[in-house]
């Protein structure tokens, strides 16, 4: 909106200044009383002035476009939370047949293996305690609530947690996967050796090895 409204006042400087320099050389006979050299010197300021304002507008604007084209690039939890969800993200397009057999396949995969509740527990009470503000609002991180669930599955030797989320899959998406998954691995209550985080269709979005 500033942009327009700089075009338009530069627009309005220009032709106003051609009609005042085309009247005081006599090309137009529109006016009985000729303006004086001061008056007409006055005008050529206002309109310097207007132009100078119009082009102030039309650089702001442009600021506004380049501030919000880099808000893509995430800085913060905070800020890709705030974004990996919402409207303006980009998400992969994908076949919702095709989607619905690869999300189908995962779960019989994941349903092959033992649901480990006692530590799918202790990790969300982790969470809960550290990064859910132990209930207070004021103290819960801004990416917490992107966590829909976790559980906590076992094949009798090692653990590894699946984490669902609302998060769109794209790249911003998967940068605040991959915080979220390490995370989930520093935890100190379960040992895990990977952490996977699904996307908001179910599917593997992310996933980090324990280093340990």
């Amino acid at each position: 909106m500033a942009t327009w409204w700089g075009i338009w006042l530069i627009l309005f400087a220009m032709c106003f200044g051609a009609y005042i320099f085309a009247e005081g050389r006599g090309w137009l006979k529109i006016r009985t009383k000729r303006v004086t050299e001061e008056e007409r010197r006055k005008t050529y300021y206002g309109l310097l002035a207007l132009g100078l304002i119009g082009l102030m507008l039309i650089v702001a604007g442009q600021s506004q476009k380049s501030q919000a084209a880099k808000s893509g690039n995430i800085a913060s939890p905070q800020q890709a939370s705030e974004s990996a969800i919402s409207n303006g993200s980009q998400e992969t397009r994908v076949n919702s047949g095709s989607l619905e057999q690869q999300r189908q396949s995962l779960e019989n995969v994941r349903g092959s293996v033992t649901a480990d509740k006692e530590s799918t527990e202790a990790l969300k009470q982790y969470l809960y305690e550290n990064f859910g503000g132990n209930g207070n609002p004021k103290y819960k991180t801004s990416w917490y609530d992107l966590i829909s669930d976790v559980q906590v599955y076992s094949d009798g030797k090692q653990r590894w947690a699946v984490v669902k989320t609302p998060i769109y899959h794209d790249e911003e998406g998967k940068r605040l996967a991959v915080f979220i998954a390490r995370v989930i691995l520093s935890n100190d209550k379960v040992k895990l050796y990977r952490a996977e985080v699904d996307d908001k269709n179910g599917l593997p979005l992310a996933m980090e090895l324990n280093p340990d």
